[in-house]
């Protein structure tokens, strides 16, 4: 399945994206999505669909073989993390899953990552 991933928080550093996802294309930075906020989860962001929220991040084209590995690296085994696909958007992107314990402190109001220069 070739497709397109809303990328967020840890996964838009560059260096980090090219370890786990070599094949990975970036078609567009500094993307707002409505209907998610974001909240740090055990030093990583992770996002819970909220309406009237926000978000910023990438739009990333991946090919077949890069799913699997990015389901495991976000431990969808373990329900940390869930894929879904956001039909209002096309594309799929990783929430929490039901295995995340999210603290409501924890929000980052601005639907930012700490280490995003611009959304």
């Amino acid at each position: 399945m070739i497709g397109n991933l809303f990328v967020y928080g840890s996964l838009k550093d560059a260096v980090r994206i090219r370890s786990a996802l070599p094949k990975a294309f970036v078609l567009r930075k500094n993307v707002r999505i409505f209907g998610y906020e974001m909240y740090e989860y055990e030093r990583y962001p992770i996002l819970l669909p909220k309406w009237g929220s926000s978000v910023w991040g990438e739009i990333h084209l991946l090919p077949d073989s890069d799913w699997e590995v990015l389901d495991a690296y976000e431990e969808t085994h373990l329900g940390v993390y869930e894929r879904i696909f956001d039909e209002t958007y096309s594309f799929y992107l990783y929430i929490a899953g039901a295995n995340a314990k999210i603290k409501t402190s924890a929000l980052l109001p601005e639907g930012l990552w700490p280490s995003d220069e611009f959304g």
